[in-house]
């Protein structure tokens, strides 16, 4: 989820063995476009649909990376529910992934960015 600056393939790759990268977001990521409650909307209902097809593709995990506002990320969380894919949400810090937590089960996931893998 790109919405305050882009997120290389790269960096996603150092922290998962994921076969598939989809982005969500702007063309052209940039710092304080939110500007309205519309807009917060929108992404809800985006990624409210991204999660029901990848659900009934069969998708069981979804390994999140979002550059949002907090106040965007709380809203994306409103909208998971139960019947949703796993969702492992990666913390960014310091220019590398250094945790994640599964929202399913709350498991912290602590790793090594040179391990290649969560």
């Amino acid at each position: 989820m790109e919405q305050s600056f882009s997120i290389r393939d790269e960096g996603i790759k150092n922290v998962t063995n994921v076969s598939q990268i989809i982005s969500l977001g702007l063309e052209s990521p940039v710092r304080w476009k939110i500007t309205n409650y519309a807009q917060v909307d929108l992404y809800q209902k985006y990624f409210l649909d991204l999660l029901s097809r990848l659900s009934e593709r069969g998708v069981k995990r979804v390994h999140l990376f979002a550059t949002t506002p907090v106040s965007l990320s709380f809203s994306l969380g409103r909208v998971v529910d139960h019947y949703h894919p796993e969702i492992i949400v990666y913390n960014y810090n310091n220019n590398a992934y250094d945790w994640a937590i599964n929202l399913r089960n709350e498991e912290i996931l602590s790793f090594d960015v040179d391990e290649k893998t969560v």
